[in-house]
């Protein structure tokens, strides 16, 4: 048995997967989310809902936006308090953090939280199941873009990342239609990984990258955004691991492209699949030119320059320049 809304949130979906549509029957309840809502007067459909219980704290990375409401499954006390850490961590400006507790029943508990009251709160956190937290954020905190293309500083690296422009150009070119996987081959940071997977829920990637010391900072990127269980890291090669993954929609070459490489992805990729390379040296673009020669697509060359300081005045600082070959099978 389920109780609430089994198919919002809950374990309905996971129970019927087992049974024909004649052994089983649904009669949902209030859920949590409509429970609270209701206790605080807001619209669901503005409202943000989510669950965290067996997930990271970082999965809000996508989830809290500017000026917007979020109601907030919890496991327990604990979990709440690292929620309320978090948003400090990211200099968030709540004006309003509630706890809900017991809604419904006799016991019910709603109130407004402060680091004062958590303290006090911590000695009996063990009669304050099931938790539930709204959160109300400023119209003027800043968080994290919705656009594609986030700041270098949200991502550790060695250096070697698709920087922020590149990147915002990378993913138009990829593009996502949702619920798609993403090849990201020579992953380097895992940059794009990441932001492929922000774009949708439902998107997964397979960061490929050969070299042993860049894997940290792959899994600590995708650990400070909650995507473990949607960006998936690979030590090695494509030839090492192609056989075991999941079709891709699309394919993102951002190092150790060669003509075997490419030729071996156009022939994996289905119909509609996309291919994007990114040559930095001169042999990677021309390279990748003689593919756009035989097979088609576009090709950019993309040259940005940014202001630095020269004394009391500033000059252009060029970046390298790379060329894009984008492929649509």
């Amino acid at each position: 048995m389920a109780s609430g809304d089994p198919f919002w949130f809950g374990v309905g979906s996971k129970i019927v997967e087992h049974l024909e549509p004649d052994e089983w029957r649904c009669y949902p309840n209030y859920s949590t989310f409509s429970l609270a809502a209701s206790k605080l007067g807001w619209a669901i459909e503005e409202t943000e809902c989510t669950a965290i219980h067996a997930k990271p704290v970082a999965v809000l990375n996508s989830k809290i936006k500017n000026g917007k409401r979020a109601i907030i499954l919890c496991k327990d006390f604990h979990q709440l308090v690292l929620v309320f850490d978090w948003l400090k961590t990211k200099k968030l400006k709540v004006s309003r953090f509630i706890l809900m507790s017991r809604l419904g029943s006799e016991r019910e508990l709603v109130m407004d939280l402060s680091e004062n009251n958590i303290n006090e709160l911590k000695l009996k956190e063990e009669k304050l199941q099931p938790l539930a937290l709204g959160i109300e954020l400023n119209k003027k905190s800043t968080h994290l873009s919705l656009f594609s293309g986030l700041r270098n500083e949200n991502f550790k690296s060695d250096g070697n990342i698709t920087k922020q422009p590149i990147r915002a150009i990378t993913m138009s070119e990829l593009q996502t239609f949702g619920n798609e996987v993403l090849w990201d081959i020579g992953a380097g940071s895992g940059t794009i990984s990441v932001e492929w997977c922000l774009i949708n829920q439902n998107n997964t990637a397979y960061a490929i990258e050969n070299r042993a010391d860049r894997i940290s900072f792959i899994d600590e990127n995708i650990r400070q955004f909650g995507l473990q269980k949607r960006v998936f890291v690979m030590q090695g090669t494509l030839e090492k691991f192609y056989k075991k993954l999941p079709k891709p929609d699309a394919v993102f070459i951002g190092g150790g492209a060669s003509d075997e490489l490419i030729s071996k992805i156009i022939r994996l990729i289905p119909k509609k699949g996309r291919l994007v390379v990114n040559g930095v040296t001169l042999e990677t673009q021309q390279l990748i030119i003689d593919k756009q020669n035989n097979f088609g697509g576009s090709l950019k060359k993309i040259e940005i320059s940014n202001s630095k300081n020269l004394g009391s005045k500033s000059i252009w600082e060029p970046s390298f320049p790379i060329v894009q070959w984008s492929y649509l099978k």
